[in-house]
């Protein structure tokens, strides 16, 4: 009788702490601001990878190491800060989400999960264990019967699987004690595969908040930033501020799983530098180090958008980028350089960048594609079309808020591809300025004139007798 007393009163103080160490996190993060969520204030781990044993093993060494007691710099012990993951996972083996099972239990850190761009099928696991648990507006979210991409709907199938039954069991008791969703609306989950948005999730009790995107700053909040040298030397030698080159190589498959520090470190190690990171992934971490964390006196960042041959099929694919740089653009000037033809993927990004030029005539082009199947062990056909329209309603409400596109062209986008020239640019200001570098003859004044840098940024408005520009703005 003594043993079992004592095995009872062992499992009483764990549950009591479990739930005091769930009622601390939620506490403490739905006090954070929105831009604490990316602060110093915690320590930050990054899951932009599938869910299978190696990754779930990774995240738990980062969350053992991010829980113990650290030695500062003077030598003393301080305690270990609240943790942050960073979620951007399509799924993977539900078998594996297991292990997540236990490292939850054992955690005493405060934590949170912030959704970035997209959580399903198995990384619904992870973020409904999560104590305090926020989506980045518009990101995707995924419930479904994890079992169907492989081995066919298990919600179709002669239920003889022990081991797929238990966890179909143990999901399905997940979602009616982290959710608000009704035993109906689970049930029409798992027999479909259909994308839901934040504001559902938030509805919901999926999440517990929604970080919405910050406003973008007109050209003239700048005025106050006298380290915004924009003359021609910053332009044509590049010398006076922080470069970004995005092309078509970011999109990148998901395979990032780190620390904060660890990225840092390994920053150093290989000598690379914010302009070498083209990856989506090791750029957002990037820049949450270089940018948001760091508290001095930074200079304005210019990103470099060369030139894209083709689509990703849905350009809110960059939503954790696109956040950052609108939560940046708040602190420092972002100018987008926009060299060479776009697809309407980058047009997202360069949305967030308050000053927008375009170096040389190019098109944006509209030219959505969807991949995913409906063969008999994927989605269903209906799904797939479900999908699809949601994706694509999103994006139209993503441009809707962020451009200036008259209502034919949302239409139109449903159904043929768009080509936007120069001229459709400036008219719906996508741009503010376009350089036409196809002039015989170009001088220092026609280039500082041409690009209007003063009443641009609002600097050096005491310049005077200047010279009609010979370029024409197109």
């Amino acid at each position: 009788m003594l043993k079992i007393l004592e095995v009872s009163d062992k499992k009483m103080n764990k549950d009591i702490l479990y739930e005091s160490w769930l009622k601390e996190s939620y506490e403490l993060f739905s006090k954070f601001s929105d831009d604490d969520f990316f602060s110093d204030k915690v320590q930050h781990i990054y899951f932009y990878t599938g869910i299978n044993d190696d990754s779930v093993n990774n995240l738990q060494k980062l969350l053992m190491d991010a829980s113990k007691t650290k030695m500062d710099e003077s030598g003393l012990m301080t305690s270990p800060k609240p943790i942050c993951i960073h979620l951007n996972s399509p799924g993977g083996s539900v078998d594996s989400t297991d292990i997540f099972y236990t490292i939850i239990q054992t955690q005493r850190v405060p934590l949170c999960i912030i959704i970035e761009n997209l959580c399903a099928s198995a990384g619904t696991d992870i973020a409904l264990l999560a104590p305090y648990r926020v989506m980045i507006d518009y990101s995707q979210y995924l419930i479904h019967d994890g079992f169907g991409i492989n081995w066919g709907k298990e919600t179709n199938k002669v239920k003889t699987n022990i081991p797929t039954i238990h966890t179909m069991i143990y999901y399905n008791e997940l979602l009616k004690k982290k959710t608000k969703l009704s035993n109906n609306e689970i049930k029409n989950f798992l027999e479909r595969d259909i994308l839901i948005d934040s504001n559902y999730c938030l509805k919901k009790g999926i999440i517990d908040r929604i970080l919405k995107f910050p406003k973008i700053n007109n050209t003239s909040y700048y005025n106050k930033f006298p380290n915004l040298q924009l003359d021609l030397s910053v332009f044509l030698k590049k010398t006076n501020l922080n470069h970004i080159y995005i092309d078509q190589t970011i999109y990148n498959n998901y395979d990032t799983i780190i620390s904060g520090n660890n990225f840092l470190g390994n920053l150093q190690d290989l000598k690379l530098s914010l302009q070498d990171l083209k990856n989506i992934y090791d750029l957002s971490i990037a820049l949450d180090n270089s940018l948001l964390i760091k508290k001095n006196n930074i200079k304005s960042l210019i990103i470099h958008f060369k030139s894209t041959s083709y689509g990703n099929s849905d350009p809110l694919q960059l939503v954790q980028l696109n956040y950052r740089l609108a939560m940046i653009q708040k602190r420092i000037p972002i100018i987008a350089f926009i060299e060479g033809n776009q697809s309407f993927d980058t047009l997202s990004t360069i949305m967030m960048c308050p000053i927008r030029i375009m170096m040389k005539p190019s098109i944006f082009k509209t030219d959505f594609t969807f991949k995913y199947s409906s063969i008999g062990w994927g989605f269903k056909t209906i799904d797939v079309i479900d999908n699809s329209l949601f994706i694509f309603n999103n994006i139209v409400k993503f441009y809707k808020k962020y451009t200036n596109f008259p209502k034919n062209i949302y239409k139109e986008m449903r159904h043929k591809i768009i080509n936007l020239n120069s001229e459709d640019l400036l008219k719906y200001k996508i741009i503010h300025l376009c350089l036409n570098m196809h002039q015989k003859k170009i001088t220092k004044n026609n280039i500082i004139e041409y690009l209007q840098l003063n009443s641009l940024t609002g600097l050096n408005k005491n310049s005077d007798n200047k010279k009609k520009r010979n370029l024409e703005i197109k």
